[in-house]
């Protein structure tokens, strides 16, 4: 098992021709990809297109076809990988009354640090999503907004050491937030990815992946069918076949992304 860094020379992510099957039905077919430091990647399409999959099987220990930094999956020890690799799921499943401070100070597990090196780490994550009021509060006693942005602090105190070299996973993580945090969220990814960071996020509001995404991957039926800027993939007809809607794309007025509406 790996204990060395990520070489900075390669990508952080290589997938290969990774196909997942559940029976007869192919969840995941020949999907191959690469991330490149200091992107933020989308991946969007339909409910059951693969998305969740992709993310969650990305980081499964079975496949020998997805290399993070040149090294096989399977060679790097779960401890270690979690270090510079770090994924926030869908639905959190903690019903421990565990406090926000505590959730968020889990983040340094895997870092080894004494006390008065992890609390600085653990104050910026906080303080980045917006949880210090919350510190005191029981997590399951938050709104689901609340709890996602605990969970998002605790994966930056996760990835805290990494010099950049680093990835984050993401799916969904503005289903819950409200239009302030959401655009709050996606802000500090955008940072993250500026500073070399290969970030990877599952999102459903497409006027949020022209905004912010610098890559946009397109999932249906199990299939990576799409890769391109936001310009490329949104204004694409194939878009709305797989959407199975019709788009009005216009540019915003002073960003010059992509703007959509469903005609």
């Amino acid at each position: 098992m790996t204990t060395t860094k990520p070489n900075a020379l390669k990508l952080p992510l290589e997938v290969s021709n990774l196909t997942v099957s559940h029976g007869r039905k192919k969840l995941l077919n020949s999907v191959t990809m690469s991330i490149k430091p200091g992107e933020l990647v989308a991946i969007i399409g339909p409910n059951g297109a693969g998305k969740s999959t992709l993310l969650s099987h990305i980081l499964s220990s079975r496949h020998s076809n997805v290399n993070f930094w040149g090294t096989p999956r399977k060679s790097w020890s779960p401890e270690y990988l979690a270090r510079y690799v770090a994924m926030l799921p869908q639905h959190s499943s903690l019903v421990f009354p565990f406090t926000v401070r505590e959730v968020v100070e889990m983040g340094g597990y895997p870092l080894k640090l004494p006390r008065h090196k992890l609390t600085p780490l653990v104050n910026d994550a906080m303080e980045k999503t917006g949880v210090v009021p919350l510190s005191s509060r029981s997590f399951p006693s938050l709104s689901g907004g609340e709890k996602q942005r605990c969970q998002l602090a605790r994966l930056f105190v996760q990835l805290g050491l990494t010099e950049g070299r680093d990835m984050l996973l993401l799916d969904e993580p503005t289903s819950a937030l409200d239009l302030h945090h959401q655009h709050g969220l996606l802000t500090t990814l955008k940072s993250m990815a500026n500073n070399g960071c290969a970030v990877i996020t599952v999102l459903h509001d497409l006027n949020l992946v022209a905004r912010f995404a610098d890559r946009v991957i397109v999932m249906d039926n199990g299939k990576l069918v799409m890769d391109g800027t936001p310009w490329e993939v949104m204004t694409s007809d194939e878009l709305g076949d797989i959407y199975q809607c019709k788009f009005d794309i216009s540019s915003h007025p002073r960003l010059a992304t992509p703007v959509l509406a469903v005609s």
